[in-house]
This record gives C-alpha cells, sequence and structure tokens, in this order.
C-alpha cells in the first residue's frame, strides 16, 4: 500500500505507541476510536499550519492521522491517495536502505 500525499504542508512522527495513544490530546476527541486512519477536523495544527502554508484559503489543508504499533504519524495536506498494490510498490518507489 502506498500512501500519496497532495501539497504536504507538514508531517510528524511522534513517539507515542499503541499503549501509550491515550495521552495523545486529541484521544478524548476521537482518536480512541481510530484503528488505522483518522482525520482530524478544526485542530490546532492544521489551522496553524493553513495560516503559513495557504492563508488564502484557495488550498484548504487536512490533517491525517495514523497510529502505529511503536507511532503516531501525522500529515497536513491538501489530499491523500491511497494506492493498493500486489508485490513491491508501482511507479518508481521501491524498498531501498539509504545510507
Amino acid at each position: 500500500m502506498v500512501l500519496r500525499f497532495t501539497s504536504c504542508g507538514g508531517a510528524q512522527v511522534l513517539s507515542v505507541n499503541d499503549e501509550g495513544l491515550y495521552r495523545h490530546p486529541l484521544w478524548g476527541h476521537g482518536l480512541s476510536t481510530v484503528r488505522w486512519a483518522g482525520e482530524v477536523f478544526d485542530g490546532e495544527w492544521r489551522a496553524a499550519v493553513q495560516s503559513v502554508y495557504a492563508p488564502d484559503a484557495e488550498l484548504p489543508l487536512r490533517h491525517f492521522i495514523f497510529p502505529l504499533k511503536e507511532n503516531l504519524v501525522e500529515v497536513i495536506a491538501s489530499d491523500l491517495e491511497i494506492q493498493r498494490h500486489e508485490g513491491p510498490p508501482a511507479d518508481g518507489w521501491m524498498h531501498r536502505r539509504l545510507h
């Protein structure tokens, strides 16, 4: 599976694992029900990025959140496309070790 974000305005990987996810500020605002991927509406981080990245609101940004086993990934982008592939990733995406 490949997640492709359009017009990414920000991303962060938090060292919050699945057992400590309840400590995240969004836990009581719906994060407790997110199993794989979710979207945050009216969040402070999205508003801050929007004001810098696209203040004219021609390109509204969205806040995506992905609770993983050992981390929590959050991305601010205008859109998300999920591509499911069998076998290795397509379109030039490759698994490589980077040095």
